[in-house]
């Protein structure tokens, strides 16, 4: 079967409804979004430590042979401990599995595995407690790196990657690449074909640093050439002029538990400068994780709110949208505004009572993953549309998002680019 960027999840090996439904609560529903499924961080397990050269706590990789039998004990409330010995050229560790009898017959005496974990020193005494570990095969050369990505209940970082890898392998030169050859030559940037795979199997930090710089450029050009194809048909639109009062705004602070930051309260002030406009706000928010996006993006809901109109916020995963809903929720009740979470794993019952609300108008503000664009939505009067991580959202979800309601809403993008 061919493989590119719209072949759906479930229709990849090994992947049925259930496993399906999990990369969804990620929001991967293809091999596009699989491949933009960023690792969040990477082990450096080609970097081999010696035993003797480590100290207590020390996160690292060991190259060590298995010099003892695995014996497995039965503990208290029915948990088991199977310990064994493995060498280096430098000294012995202990190695302690947890409840993972079938060890026993993976690690047979004289193989030699690599192991990452957390040691523990204790004078000569040296023990890896439930390490991470890969079999050594001669003439077939372990990854330098192993990512790390985010996950949701039931898949591991060994499925995410397994599936990755495979695309990767049946893709090959087949991925599209959105930088025209001539600009990536002028600005030093690697090829797309070259970014992907070594973004999720890099060999090298240098690998790693070229694919993220090929991808932040990405998303920076293709914002671009958004922004300058939409602009003419922005201008001819009308959007509603939200406006807030002085009172009404220091209401809105006495209730947060912090102070704004300065560059917080001049983001703030220019959305309510786009907002008090009629042509419709196109603004994108930009921060490092923790900068304070999201307080900014609530100044621009309670805003909306006041003026009589409704605002949606789309998140990529089940897990962001349910952050932010835990995040804002309780400070949007403390005014009086209704808000809910709206997923795709939500009970059929709750979605339509979702639905009624949001077409009745009664329900306010709702935060949720691709599910608020599902068909079954409907505003009453929409005036903001938010987007949280615009880089896993294309141009036509966006849209499908803004033409929810009567009129051109509002928009804003919040990026941690």
């Amino acid at each position: 079967m061919k493989i590119d960027f719209e072949t759906g999840i479930r229709q990849l090996p090994g992947i049925g409804d259930k496993r399906a439904a999990m990369f969804a609560r990620l929001g991967l529903t293809d091999t596009g979004s699989l491949l933009y499924h960023f690792p969040r961080g990477y082990q450096h397990r080609g970097d081999i430590r010696l035993l003797n050269d480590v100290s207590d706590g020390d996160v690292c990789a060991f190259m060590l042979t298995v010099s003892s039998r695995p014996v497995t004990a039965l503990l208290q409330k029915h948990m088991t401990v199977t310990k064994f010995t493995a060498f280096d050229d430098s000294g012995h560790c202990t190695l302690t599995f947890f409840n993972q009898n079938y060890v026993k017959n993976i690690f047979t005496v004289g193989a030699v595995f690599r192991f990452w974990g957390k040691i523990s020193v204790r004078g000569t005494r040296r023990e890896l407690s439930s390490p991470q570990y890969e079999a050594v095969t001669e003439g077939i050369p372990l990854p330098e790196f192993k990512a790390l990505y985010p996950l949701t209940k039931g898949l591991t970082q060994n499925i995410v990657s397994a599936l990755i890898g495979n695309v990767l392998s049946r893709i090959k030169d087949g991925i599209p690449g959105y930088i025209p050859a001539a600009v990536r030559e002028k600005y030093s940037l690697c090829s797309a074909s070259f970014a992907f795979n070594a973004i999720h199997f890099p060999e090298s930090y240098e690998a790693i640093n070229l694919s993220r710089d090929y991808f932040i450029f990405e998303e920076l050009y293709i914002l671009a050439l958004a922004a300058g194809s939409s602009k003419k048909a922005m201008r001819r639109s009308v959007a509603p002029k939200l406006t807030v009062s002085r009172t009404q705004y220091k209401k809105f602070l006495s209730a947060i538990p912090f102070s704004l930051t300065a560059a917080q309260e001049r983001s703030i002030n220019e959305i309510y400068a786009d907002l008090g406009a009629e042509t419709p706000m196109n603004r994108m928010l930009s921060g490092d994780v923790g900068s304070g996006k999201t307080i900014c993006a609530a100044a621009a809901v309670f805003c909306a709110v006041l003026c009589g109109y409704q605002s949606v916020l789309m998140a990529p995963t089940e897990i962001l949208a349910g952050q932010h809903f835990d995040d804002l929720s309780a400070l949007f009740e403390s005014f009086g505004i209704k808000t809910a979470l709206l997923t795709g794993s939500a009970k059929a019952s709750e979605k339509r009572l979702i639905y009624e609300r949001l077409s009745s108008g009664e329900l306010q503000f709702v935060i949720g993953t691709h599910a608020v664009i599902s068909s079954g939505v409907r505003f009453a009067k929409l005036g903001l549309v938010i987007t949280d991580e615009q880089h896993r959202f294309g141009v036509a979800q966006r849209a499908a998002l803004s033409e929810k309601g009567i009129g051109t809403p509002h928009t804003l993008v919040m990026s941690a680019t």
